[in-house]
């Protein structure tokens, strides 16, 4: 207890001189920390791509688990998991005497802390030490400091507790998803599986063959060497169901998508030797029947865009190319955060609106109003903007997949963020497509992700073969202006080579413009000085406001409002002046209706048929 108190006081001292002179903590307590020579080298414990098991996801009981520690220093003989009224707390059994206390955070945030926040040693029955530790989740990195008896000094340490190393029976029954959950019906199937443990040379083939009989499932393990002779799962032992080739098992199939532990006894090595690996089976990759044959496979080409592709793979996956990055997708996403709100619309039209959990958007935001409703009602969950994501609830809800624009390259660390939790990013650039059947064409990657693509191409090919009516004879000509004034008083309009001009010359209009600023960048706007743009745009015959940016204009006065010049212009003194919905941009799978209302604009027909969705005239 004298130790104890002579390290508060120690501590409580520090405090106090750092407020009295703004000395930093870490200065006045490096005594009190071991230095890099005084540590043996730290092992990277944290597997960033497991899923963090919480309390809820849990029975509650005491169970055996094991633990990883960054230090060979800090060795720990067992630990018992005890789960209660959605808390748990690990009590570790230590290999040795050489802690006094642990701290559940930093050697310096130990230093600062009071007596009250350490956690002592217990003596067990027989009379090893034991630490008790609370946990918010398993298979996350644990910061721990702990007080050298020898040393006096506090050493860094990370713990992990992988709940793979729990029996199944400690978590919830809804925590697994099993062939009764997802109702499978008696048969054959395949999906994919990964093996990892071992050494990490081993490997099984991909994807397995499983079957279904009343509820249960069987999978077929074919691993990457013909030298195992049994394997144990569930705590049974499996001999091999073949003799020739490499090692091939049936084994209960219990779970998806969580690490099963197993034990294959290999007899490559001098003697038999059991090595533990985990088998982790993808539900969203299950196929019924088996894979489909060569004969069968997929087209993915694309007409018009030009910043994506898609190559299929020998394995059944699809590499999918967007600007430098590659991404395999071997499976549909199901829980997707879209912080990329133009690509909403598409996952609609492609009868992926399911798979689409989270957005970046909140519904106020939303011109589309059923996305709107879905926001508000929460049945698609706003987790925060592009830049500023809710972390912890795109981890609780299993968030598999982000899909952003390109406005995160302005916020790096959200997307290294995102990443660094196992949620995998995608940065579409369909705003980059100079076609605008370019930019529709997303959806067939959006179909892609998410097991929708023969909708999604569907969908596209119908959109393409509506504007096979519309009458080439006797198109405008008309010369159209298409942009917005800034909060700065500044006109903002499309860069000639940007799919919008190319949407008025398909609708049968000329866009005012020929030659950009000569700027080097992928943006799809630019800024005009106002005596440029009043030079080239006072003559035109059409002028179209973007409503899309700050919100619709309601009438001319409003508009001359934001720029007196614009009464002087042509079209403003004939009254041909139009704007634009705020879902203009949102709509992205209606290009081709807003490409047959411009036309109806242009040749003066507006007022023929159904009222126009995407633009108003202003009076």
């Amino acid at each position: 207890m004298r130790k104890t108190r002579l390290i508060c006081a120690l501590t409580t001292l520090s405090v106090l001189t750092a407020a009295c002179f703004g000395l930093s903590l870490e200065t006045l307590g490096s005594d009190q920390i071991a230095g890099e020579g005084e540590t043996v080298e730290a092992v990277d414990v944290v597997d960033e791509n497991a899923v963090p098991v919480t309390a809820r996801d849990l029975q509650d009981g005491t169970y055996d688990i094991s633990v990883e520690s960054s230090s060979s220093m800090f060795v720990i003989d067992s630990v018992k998991l005890h789960v209660k009224d959605g808390t748990m707390e690990a009590v570790m059994t230590m290999g040795g005497k050489g802690y006094l206390y642990l701290y559940p955070g930093t050697p310096e945030e130990a230093v600062a802390a009071s007596e009250s926040e350490y956690i002592p040693f217990e003596e067990d029955e027989a009379g090893a030490h034991t630490f008790t530790i609370p946990l918010e989740s398993l298979n996350t990195g644990v910061d721990c400091a702990a007080f050298s008896k020898r040393k006096q000094k506090w050493y860094a340490r990370t713990l992990m507790f992988p709940a793979a190393s729990l029996p199944p029976e400690a978590f919830k029954e809804e925590f697994f998803t099993t062939p009764a959950s997802l109702e499978l019906k008696d048969g054959t199937y395949t999906c994919g599986v990964e093996l990892a443990g071992g050494s990490g040379r081993a490997s099984v083939e991909s994807p397995c063959t499983f079957t279904v009989s009343e509820g249960k499932a069987t999978a077929r393990i074919i691993f990457s060497s013909p030298n195992y002779d049994y394997v144990i799962a569930d705590g049974e032992k499996y001999l091999p169901v073949n003799t020739e080739g490499n090692s091939a098992f049936e084994i209960p199939l219990s779970y998806f998508d969580y690490p099963m532990a197993i034990k294959a006894d290999t007899t490559a090595m001098s003697e038999p030797h059991e090595i533990e690996y985990t088998l982790t089976f993808d539900s969203k990759a299950i196929e019924e029947g088996g894979a489909a044959s060569e004969n069968e496979a997929v087209s993915f080409l694309t007409e018009y865009a030009r910043e994506f592709s898609m190559e299929q793979q020998e394995d059944g996956s699809v590499l999918v190319t967007i600007g430098e990055d590659s991404y395999k997708v071997d499976h549909p996403y199901t829980n997707i955060y879209l912080a990329s709100s133009s690509a909403m619309d598409l996952f609609k039209s492609a009868g992926a609106i399911e798979n689409v959990t989270m957005t970046g958007t909140r519904s106020a935001d939303w011109g589309i109003p059923e996305i709107r409703q879905m926001v508000e009602d929460e049945t698609i969950v706003y987790a925060g903007k592009y830049s500023m994501p809710d972390y912890e609830y795109l981890l609780s809800e299993r968030c598999d997949l982000a899909i952003e624009n390109t406005m995160i390259y302005h916020t790096p660390e959200v997307k290294e963020k995102l990443e660094a939790l196992g949620i995998p990013v995608l940065v579409e650039r369909s705003s980059y497509e100079q076609d605008p059947f370019g930019r529709m064409e997303w959806i067939k990657l959006y179909g892609l992700l998410t097991g929708h693509y023969e909708e999604a191409c569907s969908f596209f090919e119908e959109k393409v073969k509506e504007l096979e009516a519309l009458d080439e004879e006797g198109l405008s000509g008309k010369r159209v202006v298409f942009f917005h004034i800034n909060s700065n008083g500044q006109p903002v309009v499309r860069r000639p080579d940007d799919y919008v001009p190319r949407m008025i010359e398909m609708a049968g209009g000329e866009y005012f413009l020929t030659e950009s600023d000569g700027q080097e960048n992928m943006r799809s706007t630019m800024n005009m000085q106002m005596e440029a743009f009043v030079d080239a745009a006072k003559d035109a015959d059409i002028l179209i406001y973007n409503s899309s940016i700050d919100g619709e204009v309601k009438d001319l006065d409003e508009l001359l409002s934001k720029e007196e010049l614009l009464g002087d212009f042509r079209a403003f003194r004939e009254g041909d002046v139009w704007c634009t919905g705020k879902n203009l941009f949102q709509e992205t799978s209606h290009l081709a209706d807003m490409i047959l209302e411009m036309n109806r604009i242009f040749s003066g027909n507006a007022d023929a048929g159904e009222p126009l969705k995407y633009f108003r005239k202003l009076a």
